[in-house]
């Protein structure tokens, strides 16, 4: 066919390297053959959203040249059921094949170097990941996704329906969005040797109720089990250094958290509203909670700080509303702005010396009067009639 031809089926634009393709046309068609070339110009890229929400298309055929898909390229196909990917294929990029609901089995080529995260992120009908023989970065064992030395667990198919998995021994990475949104989990078993959990990796795992993680542990990532709404206890390593931001989120049933003696920091959101959390217990060496931690943990009675804490960030634990104790380390430095907003339960605090305190800690301004004697020996402020009103003399 011409370039005149191919006009009516596809934009594109040429490269150095050859043509891309930037939009498929014929939004309403079932197949389509993708030419190896167009005007004499090899095809070597599917571009950005080229076929982006194509929801009639069932099947694509590739060319041999193709070297990479971009980002989102067919993202929302939610009819396509087959896809063959060439042998020269190298990077297949964010979101390519998101959202492709009725994708079963995909087979990643021999030359396949870099695929993302999220290439096949909601895919909920892909049960098999296929890997091509000779493929020097990528191996698939009873059909889930691996690095090739088989130390990083790559994905896991969206569409399976078993309840539970056994991450085999030898992996000591889990990627980000793993197993993100894998809704029919309910216990996922991890191996001694397992050092970094990514981010995401577990997220929107409603059904997954019970997770035991290994000694040597180091990293959970952001957002890594958020909004897993069925989990009801979490009991963490020794060696553990980094809760990431909004780990553990909006983990509606999640009652009980112990945290291990060596872990640094809690992140941002990490445990935010968690509604029936009841008991945290922080180790010693914990140095941060980050911002809103904990906040809208309405369950959560009394908190005991442990010595070596330096920070308390924004709205820490804000909305603890049945919050009636706190106890802070003599070496606290910050507590940040609504750090303790809307915990109507709270009786009198103590804090101690030199402490910086930020604005509207308990909801509203202190008095002047508090902040002068901030650099004095521990006070208390006192709750009287529901307010926090005057300084206390120091004790």
């Amino acid at each position: 066919m011409s370039a005149k031809d191919w006009s009516e089926i596809f934009e594109w634009r040429v490269d150095d390297d050859g043509v891309t393709i930037t939009k498929f046309r014929q939004k309403n068609a079932t197949s389509v053959d993708v030419p190896s070339e167009i005007d004499g110009k090899p095809v070597v890229v599917i571009g950005c959203k080229a076929f982006s929400e194509c929801k009639s298309l069932l099947e694509v055929s590739l060319p041999k040249g193709l070297q990479r898909i971009a980002n989102e390229a067919f993202r929302g196909c939610s009819s396509l059921t087959e896809v063959s990917l060439p042998s020269g294929l190298q990077t297949i990029g964010d979101w390519a094949f998101g959202y492709c609901s009725s994708l079963t089995e995909v087979s990643l080529p021999e030359g396949l170097q870099t695929i993302s995260d999220c290439a096949f992120y909601e895919c909920k009908s892909l049960l098999n990941f296929l890997v091509a023989k000779g493929n020097a970065n990528f191996r698939s064992v009873d059909g889930v996704l691996f690095s090739a030395d088989g130390k990083k667990l790559r994905m896991y198919p969206g569409g399976r329906q078993k309840t539970e998995y056994v991450v085999p021994d030898g992996v000591v990475e889990i990627a980000n969005r793993a197993f993100s949104d894998c809704s029919a989990l309910t216990k996922v078993s991890f191996p001694s040797g397992l050092q970094t959990i990514g981010d995401w990796a577990f997220s929107y795992c409603s059904s997954l109720t019970k997770v035991s993680f290994p000694e040597g542990l180091q990293t959970i990532g952001a957002e890594a089990f958020s909004k897993c709404k069925s989990l009801t206890k979490v009991s963490f390593p020794k060696g553990l250094k980094t809760i990431g931001d909004r780990a553990f989120d909006w983990c509606e049933s999640l009652t009980k958290v112990s945290f291990p003696k060596g872990l640094k920091t809690i992140g941002d959101s990490a445990f935010g509203g968690c509604f029936l959390l009841r008991k945290v217990t922080f180790p010693e060496g914990l140095q941060t909670i980050g911002n809103r931690a904990f906040s809208n943990c309405s369950s959560l009675s009394n908190v005991s700080f442990p010595e070596g804490l330096q920070t308390i960030g924004d709205r820490a634990f804000a909305g603890c509303s049945s919050l009636t104790e706190v106890s802070f380390p003599s070496g606290l430095q910050t507590i940040g702005d609504e750090a303790f907003f809307g915990c109507k339960s709270l009786g009198n605090v103590a804090f101690p010396k030199g402490v910086k305190i930020g604005k509207n800690v308990f909801g509203r301004e202190l008095p002047p009067e508090f902040e002068s004697q901030s650099s004095r020996d521990p006070f208390y402020w006192a709750k009287r009639g529901g307010v926090y009103a005057d300084w206390g003399n120091p004790f």
